[in-house]
């Protein structure tokens, strides 16, 4: 039958893997959502979940632990022809949906997948385009890279959630040329047009709602992540989500309710929510007018139903702003978990990191997070340039000191990733020049090795261990303890 290219384009929206989370993707369902109010066939496929309900890889390993990413990816890659075979019949799930656009979410290890995905797409398929987006694509980062990569026909720059629609609108089936709008790079016979920035969206308030419908009901832990803002107060020198997200922006304190209302009201079978913004705390005056919110909200569901709750956690920056009045609020607005970006607990690689916080604070702020009923958590990075040894004791002695009031810890060790300030300015940095291993990489003087990082992350996680410290626990364990939390908090 031939293509008509007076109907509108119909949109497939996928996760490729090895995205393992414990909820649906929140990129897709936004984007889902943007394509719905403009009134566009579509549909989403989270292929890391097919991927692993056809490779049969549990989501739990036989000792009980939760496998996340990383057992996926060791697992689909354990075997290659039964890895090929499945991935030929994810794709042949994709395109029996006929999609005239299949749009991929590129995330920091999805990128191996979704090109070959893509591949496989264009192979079968020709004439369905092919749009990357996401995190990996931004102009710092591997955007060029993408567009220039022979299965992908154009690559949405920055915040693509609007933009991706507009140009499915403008999206003509059948037709041999693709839409110039801003905000991609489009290749055309082999050269990449870049067709410059699209304007950032100012007012998240006028965003929809994030649209689940398309996710199946099983397979997920229970919860969902929510974004109700965009950007960082921060500029931490490893960091690449300001790439994304050039200046923080949040929803007002109304809109972030009003979403929890209808998520909730919508999805009975969730009793927590985790908020996936950099920071919750960029603006205070939003938090504490949210708790205030959230807490009428949990009254409400309790009258309705006293055996029912809901509770919700987040990232949160070290700062003096978050004192025992305004934590107390927000536990009563449902808060379980804070997870703050220490990174390190030395004052001078914090500041070489341009985190621009007192040690001093985040250890009064986790106690008072502790006495307000909320579980701490911390984000520790190791091997940052300029970390020494004696640098690096004094994260164990905070990681010591403050034990009792740490209820996770999350472990890296420093990689420099494209785009980061530490990528632009090496030599600011004493990293050695050329940088040929983003993760291998070295200090010009040879003080700071990837051997020399691998062995202090080692004893980081020793001394978290034998403290009794959950080490890099998924957010469902948190999940798990949010009764006992409750009883205790109320």
């Amino acid at each position: 039958m031939p293509v008509s290219a007076n109907r509108p384009a119909r949109v497939g929206l996928i996760q490729a893997p090895a995205f393992f989370p414990g909820t649906p993707p929140g990129s897709l369902a936004l984007l889902s959502a943007h394509l719905k109010r403009s009134g566009l066939a579509h549909f989403v496929r989270d292929s890391s979940l097919s991927l692993r309900r056809r490779l049969g890889v549990p989501r739990a390993a036989p000792d009980g632990r939760l496998q996340d990413a990383n057992d996926l990816i060791a697992s689909i890659k354990n075997d290659p022809r039964r890895l090929d075979a499945a991935l030929n019949e994810e794709v042949g799930a994709i395109l029996a949906d006929e999609p005239d656009i299949v749009g991929f979410s590129v995330l920091v290890g999805t990128e191996e997948m979704s090109l070959d995905m893509a591949e496989r797409i264009k192979r079968e398929s020709p004439r369905t385009a092919v749009v990357f987006g996401g995190a990996q694509c931004l102009r710092d980062t591997l955007a060029e890279d993408m567009a220039s990569s022979g299965p992908v026909d154009a690559v949405a720059l920055g915040e693509a959630d609007a933009s991706l629609a507009a140009f499915a609108r403008a999206f003509r089936p059948g037709s041999k040329s693709l839409p110039k709008l801003p905000g991609f790079l489009v290749r055309e016979r082999g050269r990449v047009t870049d067709c410059g920035d699209a304007p950032e969206t100012k007012s998240l308030d006028d965003l929809p709602f994030m649209d689940f419908d398309g996710f199946p009901a099983q397979g997920y832990d229970g919860y969902f992540y929510l974004n109700a803002s965009r950007g960082c107060v921060r500029k931490c020198a490893f960091c690449t989500h300001i790439l994304q997200q050039k200046f923080y922006r949040s929803m007002s304190a109304p809109r972030i309710a009003a979403e929890i209302r209808h998520q909730f009201e919508r999805r009975p079978e969730c009793g927590f929510m985790m908020f996936g913004d950099s920071l919750i705390n960029g603006n205070v005056r939003v938090l504490s007018e949210l708790s205030i919110l959230l807490a009428q909200f949990r009254a409400e569901i309790r009258t309705r139903n006293p055996a029912r709750d809901f509770g919700w956690g987040a990232m949160a920056i070290v700062h003096k702003t978050m004192t025992p009045g305004l934590l107390k609020s927000v536990r009563q607005g449902g808060c379980q978990t804070l997870i703050y970006g220490l990174e390190s607990g030395s004052q001078k690689v914090v500041r070489l990191m341009n985190k621009n916080f007192a040690v001093s604070d985040a250890e009064d702020v986790l106690r008072a997070t502790k006495a307000a009923g909320i579980l701490p958590g911390l984000f520790l990075m190791v091997g940052f340039p300029g970390e020494t040894e004696e640098d690096f004791q004094e994260t164990l002695g905070f990681v010591r000191r403050n034990a009792p009031f740490i209820g996770q810890i999350s472990t890296s060790l420093c990689d420099v990733p494209k785009g980061s300030a530490l990528d632009a300015h090496p030599e600011r940095y004493g990293l050695k020049t050329p940088l040929r291993d983003r993760l291998r990489w070295e200090s010009a003087d040879g003080s700071n090795t990837y051997a020399v990082r691998q062995e202090r992350h080692g004893r980081l996680e020793g001394l978290v261990r034998g403290l009794g410290i959950p080490l890099n626990p998924p957010t469902v364990r948190i999940l798990n303890q949010a009764p006992r939390e409750r009883s205790r908090a109320n």
